[in-house]
């Protein structure tokens, strides 16, 4: 009951439209089937070797990249609720379409198509969520959306993994019906958020001087560019773990156990270390929670069981439980509220960057020099990503609004 105590109070005064959108992201990472079996099914059902599959996994993030810079620009022009229900209904349909194609260019332009979509909703849920819940209960509401989609998470690989074994049509057209259920949702109870002084032309003027006002400040530029290796680091989870995990013997059930171990930690532990950590410093507490994630990754070098796999997660499950909430929350911070959706953008840039630049980068390392290197080598890169933020803590002292 000690460990539940400081959770009186964490849902208090969030409003109907904020559970609606957890309720939609929850189904929707519970269906999140595809991406995290999409390198298995490359080399198994398409004959790619590693390095080429997690090459075209990897573009699923260039579409993520060019999807965040868009998702901010239309969240902040045609409103949230329709860039939302754009991006999952059109990401609904990318993915069955991915399913049937087998030619190398056409496959990775198929994954650049499934990830722009699927990830052109993300900066307008975290607009939508600065413009309905007041700057002090931020953290919180993101450390709820956290929670609710590694709810989904806990799950979801598990089921995945049975799928998987069984039919990929089952597995992609599952993966295409939570998206859908997630837009009905929105369509059905989500109304638009944006803040009524922002009419439509003026969102639109706005809208397209909103990147040029993100890189100019400063501390948005700093968070953005040290989220990269971090984001990087995650994306090893999702595409040369897998085949790290193979290389042991150990085939789709162990893998998918393994990532619904993050999921279930989180689950059970997210809200109360929310609560616990939500009045330290910012910038030390992501620092810290950077080199959680860079140990966590080194440790599934010498890992060769899947006990040893499952340790190794809930070390970098620890440092996500901190990072994940307390960015978006500091980004919402800096933004003036009419270019929300342009800096929740920029800054979600890092994460696509990540998830193209992560699996090219690994499978490449993976394929060359082994288990070994790829770790380590990932472990090193977080720690360094860790200490310059720590070094910029400064950076972040409050600054006049950037111009536009």
């Amino acid at each position: 009951m000690r460990l539940l105590h400081p959770l009186r109070g964490f849902t208090a005064d969030l409003p109907r439209p904020f559970w609606v959108l957890w309720a939609g992201t929850l189904v929707n990472r519970l269906g999140t089937f595809v991406l995290p079996f999409l390198t298995l099914f490359l080399t198994s059902r398409r004959g790619l070797p590693p390095a080429t599959a997690t090459l075209v996994v990897g573009l699923y993030g260039a579409g993520a990249f060019a999807a965040t810079f868009a998702g901010g620009y239309l969240a902040d022009r045609l409103g949230r609720r329709r860039t939302i229900l754009l991006s999952l209904l059109a990401g609904a349909g990318a993915l069955l379409l991915l399913l049937p194609v087998e030619r190398l260019v056409l496959l990775g332009a198929a994954v650049v198509a499934v990830g722009f979509t699927g990830e052109l909703y993300r900066p307008a849920v975290a607009a939508a969520v600065a413009d309905m819940v007041p700057p002090v209960g931020r953290p919180r509401a993101y450390s709820l959306l956290h929670w609710a989609a590694n709810l989904g998470m806990a799950a979801g690989p598990v089921l995945g993994g049975l799928i998987a074994a069984r039919s990929y049509l089952a597995l992609f057209v599952a993966d295409a019906a939570t998206m859908a259920a997630f837009a009905g949702l929105v369509a059905w109870r989500v109304p638009e958020t944006r803040p009524a002084e922002v009419d439509a032309e003026a969102a639109g003027r706005r809208g397209a001087g909103g990147l040029a006002a993100a890189v100019r400040d400063p501390r948005l530029l700093a968070l953005t560019l040290l989220s990269l290796p971090v984001g990087m680091l995650f994306w090893q989870a999702f595409t040369v773990l897998p085949l790290s995990m193979a290389g042991e013997g150990l085939g789709e059930t162990a893998f998918g156990f393994a990532l619904s171990l993050n999921g279930a930690l989180i689950a059970l532990f997210s809200l109360p270390v929310a609560a616990a950590i939500g009045r330290l410093p910012r910038i030390p507490l992501m620092a810290a929670a950077g080199a959680l994630v860079a140990l966590g990754m080194g440790l599934h070098g010498p890992a060769a069981s899947l006990p040893a796999y499952a340790a190794a997660v809930a070390v970098w499950t620890l440092g996500e439980m901190a990072w994940i909430p307390v960015a978006p929350s500091l980004v919402a911070d800096l933004a003036p509220p009419r270019l929300r959706g342009s800096y929740q953008g920029f800054y979600s840039a890092a994460w696509g960057l990540a998830a193209f630049a992560g699996p090219t980068l690994g499978g490449t390392v993976f394929q060359r020099w082994g288990d070994t290197a790829l770790w380590s080598g990932a472990a090193a890169l977080g720690l360094a990503a860790a200490a310059a933020l720590l070094a910029l803590r400064r950076l972040f002292r409050p600054q006049p609004e950037p111009p536009v």
